[in-house]
């Protein structure tokens, strides 16, 4: 076969360079609506409901390296977006 397989899902179904990049600017979103949030928190105290991986990544790395690890993940995702967009052109 001469198709290139590498972009191509489970299903059969090409993955869109625009998802990615569109999930890339949402998980940069969501870092920075975290270090927000873990802000807040601190400064407010209480108890609040939180995913136990986050917290795990907060307890370890405080907020601000939450907000890193998720914006580093959100820009791998849209430099990758973005790279897959120009190479279809």
């Amino acid at each position: 076969m001469a198709d290139d397989k590498s972009t191509e899902t489970q299903g059969g179904e090409e993955s869109s360079p625009w998802a990615a990049l569109g999930w890339g600017v949402f998980m940069i979103a969501m870092g920075i609506g975290l270090y927000f949030f873990f802000d807040s928190w601190e400064q407010e105290g209480g108890a609040k409901r939180i995913n136990a991986i986050v917290l795990l990544l907060y307890k370890l790395l405080g907020k601000t390296g939450v907000a890193v690890v998720f914006s580093g993940i959100g820009a791998l995702m849209s430099i990758s977006g973005i790279l897959g967009i120009a190479r279809k052109k």
